[in-house]
């Protein structure tokens, strides 16, 4: 075998070299394998004739596979097809060979499995198996794509990861090659045609195998591939340079052909259990390494992305994805690695992004559900014992499916972010320097652990506990929850100004910083419906409708000391509270909206801006239509300084949850934080200018505006120091651009969750 690999690699230095792409094929003249750019126009091309990618399905329609070196596919399978009838029985006929290398592996189907046909391990040389195709048709679906592999060439490999040590690499990558007779070799063309037209192209390779089931002499031949390219929309460049997020995708994806690990596990069995033509020896590594490259042996990845995927399903944690853009400072949107030494290098573990990332949120496991999947793992193992050996070994393999939490709301602070579930957990992660995640800032990191691997690099995200939580709150620096049933408040984090324990900064002796779930000493016998957690003050709505305010009272953003409770004069019940910066805004039942506090930027919604309310005044009515019982105002929210309002249309039905808004909004605009192509401040509440949006809900973020519109799009606009406007940039953004980077499911406007927060927001797309 060493004689044979030396000649091999001597010849293709030497023939191979002199080869390069054109528009119409293969020429003599540079270098081989093609270049990213030699190869990119003609895979574009080839790619986009005659199919149609259809982003609702994830999947190309119709068309044909083409093929990316088209000459010497051409010449090889019209060699095999239209090869003269020989008689001479000591030369050989010759055969199609088909290199696979995923579910080819394990499971052969169709032609592939005639009688004629025979199959022997073998390894590709030039190519590495990467974990980078999106599958929304077999292994995953539109709304939760899997993933499955594709061979990459080197230099594409080298192209992506961009590395200097990669590019003295060449890779080789275990498979099996079967012998296709010339008979039904134009019948299996069409057959695999048909099946891998989704976006994958055809590839003429060279591979080792070995004779006499492994015992023979290693020798180079040439075999047909289908694979996916980067130039391929179902390339996922994330998941090829992240494995942790590929194999918590992979745990959790499940398609018409049966569940992600499934073929995962199957493929890493298979390697593991066969024994494929390599270069076995250190002697024959050194031979090889005489070339201009190094060379790569087996499939590390594989290897390593399914020990994580049974470490997620082995240890039942459940998995969450979310997306999120802006700062990553306090790894609020879940992008750093909770520890070392796993393959993690997809970059955006850094302190900010400017586009639509996809993070993933991983979760202790609930024990009741652990014990039900046990019961339920155990009657399957019991109805399934007829089952071959291999096949009892596979199902032992794929444990009970991963828990998921349903979510119900998601929220975001000044560096902190939070999802509720349906059941009444909230779970809280990122800055807790204060404690307001609910817990010690001391508190160590953990971390899904495995005795097979060096651990996986996501934090753990305990829920907050013993506590039924409707509703939550995120403050600059604070924390407020809602406890399901009772209506209690509890409150947590920075107490400097008493926005927790329910004092003032001038009558507060209590720990500048609470770490538990703390219930305000004002709100000990009170009930209340709704929450609000400022930068430096909180608010809330009592079950009577009444507004209570505590924390820092400079500027008139709280109710003066003497008067505990509010409600509008008329009797009217309160429904809603948002706090901004240095004011505080109330919605009561009759849709008007209230104001107090400063109003130095017009954001207290009435014309006079230096009509700031002082130490002791109450809420006004702000101008405008707002301000009158015909408003039919249905939401309120606020930024550090400006304000938002969501008004039903005249022409919609009483179902608040089905209907496109009116949006209003006033404050400061110096950021473009209302979005109306202006700087200039906005006292007097106006509609906005949304540009054909048809808004379904809107949130303020500290200085910046996002709505979600009914076919789920999200748009974003003002402040974007951080690029927590996911636009591509950290421009300021004066009109509302539609966000960028990675697609969200397409589940409509009622299916996207979203919170914005200081510099950051997050978002999630229900499934259900």
């Amino acid at each position: 075998m060493q004689h044979s690999l030396q000649r091999y690699f001597h010849s293709r230095r030497t023939l191979l070299s002199t080869m390069v792409i054109t528009a119409s094929g293969w020429t003599s003249s540079s270098s081989y394998p093609p270049t990213i750019a030699q190869k990119s126009t003609t895979q574009k091309a080839a790619l986009t004739s005659g199919a149609t990618w259809c982003p609702e399905q994830q999947i190309f329609i119709g068309g044909t596979v083409p093929n990316l070196n088209n000459d010497r596919v051409e010449r090889y399978i019209d060699q095999i097809l239209n090869a003269p009838e020989n008689d001479n029985e000591d030369e050989d006929i010759p055969l199609l060979r088909i290199f696979g290398y995923g579910s080819l592996c394990w499971r052969p189907d169709g032609l592939l499995c005639h009688e004629s046909v025979t199959s022997s391990m073998a390894t590709a040389l030039g190519y590495k198996r990467c974990w980078c195709q999106k599958s929304a048709d077999h292994r995953g679906t539109a709304m939760f794509c899997g993933i499955v592999c594709t061979l990459l060439s080197d230099e594409e490999v080298h192209d992506i990861q961009s590395t200097d040590s990669d590019k003295h690499q060449t890779y080789v990558t275990e498979g099996v090659v079967y012998n296709v007779p010339r008979s039904i070799a134009r019948e299996l063309l069409e057959e695999l045609d048909f099946r891998e037209k989704g976006g994958y192209a055809r590839d003429l390779i060279d591979v080792v195998v070995q004779d006499n089931n492994g015992d023979g002499e290693a020798r180079v031949v040439q075999a047909l591939l289908y694979r996916g390219t980067p130039d391929n929309p179902a390339f996922w460049r994330r998941a090829m340079l992240d494995l942790p997020f590929a194999a918590a995708r992979m745990a959790v994806a499940v398609g018409p052909s049966g569940a992600n690990a499934d073929y995962l596990h199957n493929l890493s069995t298979f390697l593991s259990t066969n024994k494929c033509p390599e270069i076995q020896t250190a002697e024959e590594t050194k031979v090889c390494n005489t070339s201009a490259r190094g060379i790569i042996i087996g499939d590390f990845e594989t290897r390593v992305i399914a020990d994580m995927t049974r470490t997620f399903q082995s240890t039942k944690h459940g998995i969450q994805f979310l997306f999120g853009a802006g700062s990553n400072q306090y790894n609020q949107l879940l992008l750093n690695p909770g520890s070392k030494g796993v393959l993690f290098s997809s970059g955006l573990h850094d302190d900010e992004v400017h586009e639509l990332v996809e993070t993933v949120l991983v979760m202790p496991p609930s024990q009741q559900k652990h014990h039900e999947q046990q019961r339920e793992q155990r009657d399957t193992s019991d109805a399934e014992s007829s089952f071959s050996s291999q096949q009892q070994h596979m199902e032992r393999i794929l444990i009970a499916p991963i828990i998921s939490l349903d979510p119900k709301e998601l929220y975001a602070g000044g560096g902190h972010s939070a999802v509720l579930s349906e059941d009444g957990e909230l779970f809280l992660w990122g800055w807790n320097e204060n404690g307001q995640l609910g817990r010690s800032p001391a508190s160590p990191i953990i971390t899904v652990e495995s005795g097979n691997t060096d651990g996986i690099p996501y934090p753990v995200i305990p829920p907050l506990p013993s506590i039924d939580v409707v509703k939550a709150s995120l403050g600059h620096t604070h924390t407020m929850i809602l406890e399901r049933h009772t209506g209690r408040v509890y409150a947590f984090g920075d107490n400097i100004r008493g926005q927790v324990t329910g004092g003032t900064n001038t009558n507060c002796n209590d720990p500048t910083n609470v770490y538990i779930p703390t219930t305000p000493h004002c709100l000990e016998n009170e009930c209340c419906i709704h929450i609000s957690a400022g930068v430096f003050h909180s608010a809330v709505i009592t079950q009577e409708g009444e507004l209570m305010t505590f924390g820092w009272d400079k500027f008139g953003r709280c109710l003066p000391p003497h008067i505990t409770k509010w409600r509008p004069d008329d009797g009217s019940k309160l429904v809603q509270v948002a706090c901004g910066y240095k004011h505080t805004l109330v919605l009561d039942e009759h849709g008007r909206v209230w104001s107090m506090g400063d109003n130095r930027c017009g954001q207290l919604g009435r014309a006079a801006t230096n009509d700031s309310n002082k130490h002791g005044q109450l809420p006004h009515l702000i101008d405008g239509v707002l301000g009158t019982k015909d408003s039919t105002c249905i939401s309120i929210d606020c930024g550090w300084s400006h304000c938002i309002a969501l008004c039903r249309l005249d022409d919609n039905d009483d179902n608040v949850e089905e209907e496109i808004v009116t949006m209003y909004g006033w404050g400061r605009n110096d950021k473009g934080q209302l979005g109306n192509l202006g700087r200039d401040n906005i006292s007097i509440p106006e509609k906005l200018r949304c540009a054909g949006i048809a808004v379904l809900k809107a949130l303020c973020g500290s200085e910046c505006t996002m709505v979600v519109d009914c076919s789920g799009d999200i748009w974003a606009c003002g402040w974007n120091e951080h690029g927590n406007l996911a636009i591509g940039s950290m421009e300021d953004a004066l009109e509302f651009v539609r966000i960028q980077g990675t697609d969200m499911p397409r589940t409509g406007g009622h299916g996207k969750l979203l919170a914005v927060g200081g510099a950051h927001f997050i978002a999630l797309a229900k499934h259900k």
